[in-house]
């Protein structure tokens, strides 16, 4: 929002914690495959443990950047961060709805009428 010179590396950061979060959370389903014969709730808390990990480890390793003047109006700066968190919101919202949706449609099985398991095949059927 600040310097226009550092758009790349702010773009680099940002990716770079995306790729982060995403090895998190393959770390974290391996996690909890590896511990779901102990049942469903040990495995969900040891399966986030290691994400959680991972991310505020790289939040806190990763630089911060502090490029906004101190004369910038304080107005401007928290309506570009509400515009943040509401872009965000409706992002992440829309694709886990679409995702929800595709696979739902996906993992539930196909239903075969009974008759056509019952009656037998035909010649030239």
């Amino acid at each position: 929002m600040g310097n226009p010179d550092t758009i790349t590396k702010r773009t680099v950061l940002y990716f770079t914690m995306m790729g982060i979060s995403i090895l998190g959370a393959v770390l974290a389903v391996r996690a909890r495959k590896l511990l779901a014969h102990h049942g469903p709730s040990p495995a969900l808390a040891v399966g986030l443990a290691p994400y959680g990990v991972v991310v505020l480890v790289a939040g806190l390793a990763l630089p911060g950047i502090q490029e906004v003047p101190r004369d910038f109006p304080a107005v401007t700066l928290w309506e570009f961060r509400q515009a943040t968190v509401g872009t965000q919101l409706v992002l992440w919202t829309v694709l886990g709805s679409v995702f929800a949706l595709g696979s739902r449609r996906v993992m539930t099985p196909l239903e075969v009428p009974s008759q056509e398991l019952a009656s037998p095949l035909r010649p030239g059927d």
